[in-house]
């Protein structure tokens, strides 16, 4: 379930991130270790879970805002692929 807009689909058709010892990561293979959350890979629901809390809240952490932009970067490059 995507946490940005709540709507179920396959986890293959979403993305997942997980929750690290320094941070927050993109999870690419959907298999690491951690606390995981899903998100669609569109930019609406992206901007959704991060301008609010709900990330941090999925995650059960804070995101600093260097990972904040890492995170942002690596999800911006894999949408702009995926068009």
């Amino acid at each position: 379930m995507c946490i940005a807009c709540r709507e179920s689909e396959g986890k293959r058709t979403l993305l997942r991130l997980v929750r690290v010892a320094d941070g927050v990561e993109l999870d690419e293979t959907g298999k690491r270790a951690g606390r995981g959350a899903y998100i669609h890979p569109q930019a609406g629901c992206w901007e959704r879970a991060i301008s609010g809390s709900m990330l941090q809240k999925a995650l059960r952490t804070k995101i600093s805002a260097e990972n904040q932009e890492s995170l942002s970067a690596s999800v911006s490059e894999l949408l702009a692929s995926a068009v």
